[in-house]
C-alpha cells in the first residue's frame, strides 16, 4: 500500500465505517450486536491506525487540511473517546428500533471532528466544526420520547447556533481586517484594522468559549448533560470539548502573536482566563 494512502487510513476508516454501519443494517436483521462489534471494531481500527501514522508527515488536502503530528494526536483522542461512546452506547442501543443511527452519528461526528484539528483555514474550521455539532444534537435529543432529552437538545442547540453567529461574525471581521481567512502569523492589515482585528479576536474567543462552555459560557451545560443519553453525556464532555480546545489552541498560538503586536490584545491573559 502507498505510505500516504496509509497516512490517510484513520480518516477513511471512520468515513467508511459510516457507510458500512448504515449498509449492515440494510442487509441483516436484529443486527443490534453485530452493529455494537463493527462500531467499536472501526473505531479501535481508528486508533491505533492513527498511534501507527509517523509523526513528521504532512499531508495536505486542498491546501485547507494539513494532517501532521497535532492533528494526529488530537485524532487519537477522538477515537478513543468514540470507542469508550461505542462501548458504553451497546446496552443503550438495545433498547433502540434503529440503534444504527447513533453509532453513524458517533463516528461521523468523529471524522468531522479530525478535520477540525487539520483545518488551516478559518471558514474551512467552521464548517467542519458544525458538522460535528449537527451530530452532537442529533445524539443529544436521541431519546426524543423523552422530554428531558429534547429539552437539553434544544438547549444545546440554541447555545450552538448563536455562538456559531457569534464565531462567523469574528471570522468575517477579521477577514475584513487581513484580507485572509488563514490560520497563520497575519503579516498585511489595512489601514485603522488593529480596533477591528482586537473585535474579531474577542468574538472568535467568546464562540468557542460557549462550544468548549468554558467560564463564563458555561450555563447550559448542566441542563444538556442532565437530558442528554449518557453515552452522548460522555461523549459530549471528552471528545466535543477536546475538538473546541483543538481549535481555541491553534487559533490562539498561531494568530495571538501577531493580534498582540498589531493590535496589543494581550491573547495570553484571554487564555489563562479561560
Amino acid at each position: 500500500m502507498d505510505p500516504s494512502t496509509l497516512d490517510y487510513s484513520p480518516i477513511l476508516v471512520l468515513l467508511v465505517g459510516v457507510v458500512a454501519v448504515f449498509t449492515q443494517d440494510l442487509v441483516r436483521e436484529n443486527s443490534k450486536t453485530t452493529l455494537a462489534i463493527t462500531s467499536v471494531t472501526l473505531t479501535l481500527v481508528c486508533l491505533i491506525s492513527t498511534l501507527l501514522v509517523t509523526t513528521h508527515t504532512h499531508l495536505s488536502v486542498g491546501g485547507v487540511f494539513v494532517f501532521n503530528s497535532y492533528s494526529f494526536f488530537f485524532t487519537a483522542v477522538f477515537s478513543a473517546s468514540a470507542l469508550l461512546a461505542c462501548i458504553q452506547s451497546s446496552a443503550y442501543a438495545e433498547t433502540k428500533n434503529n440503534p444504527f443511527e447513533f453509532y453513524a452519528l458517533i463516528l461521523a461526528a468523529t471524522a468531522a471532528m479530525s478535520f477540525v484539528a487539520a483545518a488551516t483555514n478559518l471558514m474551512a474550521l467552521f464548517v467542519v466544526f458544525e458538522a460535528a455539532t449537527v451530530s452532537t444534537y442529533a445524539m443529544t435529543a436521541y431519546s426524543r420520547r423523552q422530554k428531558s432529552s429534547a429539552e437539553a437538545a434544544i438547549k444545546f442547540f440554541v447555545v450552538g447556533a448563536v455562538s456559531s453567529g457569534i464565531i462567523l461574525y469574528g471570522i468575517s471581521l477579521l477577514y475584513i481586517a487581513t484580507g485572509s481567512l488563514n490560520i497563520s502569523p497575519i503579516t498585511t492589515i489595512i489601514h485603522g484594522g488593529s480596533q477591528l482585528l482586537s473585535v474579531a479576536f474577542i468574538l472568535l474567543i467568546a464562540g468557542f468559549g460557549f462550544k468548549v462552555a468554558a467560564v463564563p459560557f458555561h450555563m447550559w451545560l448542566p441542563d444538556t448533560y442532565e437530558g442528554a443519553p449518557y453515552p452522548t453525556t460522555s461523549f459530549l464532555s471528552s471528545a466535543s470539548k477536546v475538538m473546541g480546545f483543538a481549535a481555541l489552541v491553534k487559533i490562539f498560538f498561531y494568530m495571538g502573536p501577531s493580534v498582540t503586536a498589531i493590535a496589543g490584545l494581550d491573547w495570553r491573559l484571554i487564555f489563562a482566563a479561560l
